[in-house]
């Protein structure tokens, strides 16, 4: 876990979260927690779920880490990192001596880390994803506080804040033997889970996407969005599974017309409440490989821009970043620094630029 864990030096933080007044606090009653665990619900197309399945039996991949893949890469796109770490649950039964007369979950929760590469293709990434579970999993019944304690992130802090799960079987399916004598329908399950947002997916011949998250930090809308681009990346993975990353689309048509109608709205652009961050992301969508900016030593395209100021974001995030907050800028004009002050607009900050040749 040393080796895997090497250089991952920043927790996966989910972006979209609700800071300052948008985010209710979690009121502690004398006697009980109140549960704060929301749970929305999708499913996946029979047809896409075919493909998907052809798919992995043609390349000799697992659904779970296609999955995986699928997840990463939506990560990617949300946090601009390609360096992507999530954790995994798995059970740990058969490291149990005669754990089938025991009761329990006896579940377990390993990071699983992925590395993007915009230009391979999903099933390269789905392979190499593969191999590294199959070597992790050699190791699964360390217990994860143990796991944490070989990164080089200290204290507290957990390496990540999302989970992913896969079950072939739901908890509906695998209680169907019983039904008759139980007479049961529909089952759903809540949990209070310890991460920010959990990706379930359950089933064989059709997919049940869920997502439990943490009311306090998330949305509903927010994650009906989240589902339909987690949608909407694997129906692109099953029609082109050898593309690049680059040209998987995970955006819904209808937010791929919005922003085609802002890019070509001179007014829209104009309009006060436009943040330059916010600009500054439409267009490296549009454009990821065109230069944003160059100085005497190197030029730096909209993708590697938009990613060098995600990272500062969520950096300072963890330092503490808040709306109205002030970030002092003492560096000299270069390409990073504009990466640097998208960063700090992108953490809800706002940055003061200090002369250096009259700092006083």
């Amino acid at each position: 876990w040393t080796r895997q864990l090497k250089g991952f030096t920043s927790p996966m933080v989910f972006p979209f979260q609700r800071t300052g007044k948008n985010r209710p606090e979690a009121r502690r009653q004398q006697h009980a927690i109140p549960l704060t665990t929301g749970l929305n619900q999708t499913g996946l197309p029979a047809e896409t779920t075919r493909k998907i399945k052809q798919l992995c039996r043609k390349n000799h991949l697992t659904l779970n880490t296609f999955l995986m893949g699928a997840w990463a890469i939506l990560l990617s796109h949300y946090t601009g990192r390609r360096d992507i770490l999530f954790g995994a649950t798995v059970s740990v039964r058969h490291f149990i001596p005669d754990s089938q007369e025991k009761t329990g979950l006896y579940i377990n929760t390993l990071p699983v880390r992925i590395r993007i590469d915009p230009q391979q293709s999903l099933v390269n990434l789905v392979s190499d994803i593969r191999k590294n579970w199959n070597q992790v999993r050699r190791f699964q019944h360390m217990p994860l506080a143990e796991i944490q304690a070989c990164s080089p992130i200290k204290g507290s802090q957990p390496l990540s804040e999302i989970y992913f799960s896969y079950d072939y079987q739901s908890l509906d399916a695998a209680l169907t033997p019983y039904k008759k004598p139980m007479a049961c329908k529909d089952i759903a399950l809540l949990e209070r889970t310890p991460a920010g947002i959990f990706l379930t997916v359950q089933g064989t011949d059709t997919l049940q996407i869920s997502i439990e998250y943490d009311q306090r930090k998330f949305t509903s809308d927010t994650i009906e969005q989240i589902l339909f681009h987690f949608q909407t990346c694997l129906k692109s993975a099953a029609e082109a599974p050898d593309a690049p990353l680059t040209d998987l689309p995970v955006l819904t048509r209808k937010e791929q017309d919005q922003i085609a109608e802002k890019l070509n709205t001179r007014k829209k652009f104009a309009r006060p409440n436009s943040c330059i961050h916010h600009l500054f992301e439409i267009q490296a969508s549009f454009n990821p490989t065109v230069t944003a900016v160059k100085d005497s030593r190197k030029q730096v395209t909209y993708d590697q821009l938009n990613t060098s100021a995600n990272q500062m974001a969520h950096y300072l995030l963890t330092q503490g970043a808040a709306p109205e907050k002030k970030v002092l800028v003492f560096l000299p004009q270069t390409a990073d620094t504009i990466g640097l002050l998208l960063g700090i607009l992108k953490s809800g900050c706002c940055y003061i630029p200090v002369d250096r040749t009259c700092p006083e």
